[in-house]
């Protein structure tokens, strides 16, 4: 069966919603099938299925990020809905001192607040309409850092683009993590044959924005190259030491804490409690999705 005949599927993984021109396109590149059979087409070394090909396409022609915006990336399930809470917290943190029951993470989910450029704005050939967001606003993608960047360049009268803060997870729990999630999504529990086939082809690097090597490799030369524009960020050394890398966050964001603020007051909301800094490694994030968006 077509990935466009599977109602279960999420719409990223389909390919349904894709022109004529990215058609053409597809028929010259190279192609895999995933563990499961569908097809993914390998597009300036990285691998997407048609749908998300199409949104990809679309974000690089139509992006136009504002200086003061926030770029969050990361490979899927690599740490995104905790990245997208710490940020979300950090920026805001002002906004709701006065009033913290107010606070959005307390009734929303972070996926809600933080939404993804081409899981959930361009996808469907949508072209939203950034000016009605407000400055600055926070965007989320799985995208390779080049891809990205020639998305928020292009048509930037400055050489700065927007600030981009990556989430690095070791590639393991990265694995696993999306060995959990493929059995939720297809209903069923897949058996030993289902997770070899997955892992051999995360091995060969044939998944959804793979290789994993070259994806964490762009951005961790991206913030030695940028260091100003790009924070790389390890998700083990977050639930380490959540002090010294949510620090290191809110410098990079030009929103440092005070010394009052790290002494006296917590600093980091997730969806019902507030931590201080000490007590930020209970990554207390919802798991479920809301809305269209299915890929964390």
């Amino acid at each position: 069966m077509e990935a466009s005949q599977e109602p279960h599927l999420p719409n990223y993984m389909k390919d349904d919603n894709v022109s004529q021109e990215t058609k053409n396109l597809i028929s010259s590149l190279p192609s895999d099938k995933d563990f499961m059979g569908y097809s993914l087409y390998n597009y300036k070394g990285c691998w997407y299925y048609p749908n998300t090909l199409q949104a990809v396409l679309d974000v690089q022609e139509h992006f136009q990020p504002r200086k003061k915006d926030i770029n969050l990336a990361s490979l899927p399930k690599g740490g995104t809905t905790w990245l997208k809470s710490i940020v979300f917290s950090v920026l805001h943190r002002e906004k709701y001192r006065e009033n913290p029951e107010t606070h959005p993470l307390l009734s929303q989910n972070p996926h809600d607040l933080v939404p993804f450029l081409e899981i959930e704005l361009y996808a469907g050939s949508q072209t939203p309409d950034l000016t009605k967001f407000p400055s600055p606003m926070i965007f989320s993608t799985h995208m390779h850092l080049k891809t990205l960047l020639e998305a928020t360049t292009k048509s930037s009268s400055s050489s700065s683009p927007c600030k981009i803060v990556y989430v690095c997870r070791g590639i393991k729990d990265t694995f696993v993590s999306a060995w959990h999630y493929r059995n939720k999504l297809h209903r069923t529990e897949m058996d030993q044959a289902s997770f070899e086939l997955m892992f051999d082809a995360y091995c060969r690097g044939v998944h959804l924005y793979g290789p994993y090597w070259e994806h964490v490799l762009s951005y961790w030369k991206g913030s030695l190259e940028d260091e100003e524009h790009v924070l790389f960020m390890k998700y083990e050394e977050i639930i380490e030491d959540p002090r010294l890398q949510v620090q290191r966050q809110a410098e990079f964001l030009n929103c440092p804490f005070t010394k009052e603020e790290e002494e006296k007051e917590p600093i980091i909301m997730f969806e019902d409690e507030t931590y201080s800094a000490q007590d930020l490694h209970h990554p207390r994030i919802a798991e479920n999705w809301r809305g269209p968006r299915d890929l964390q």
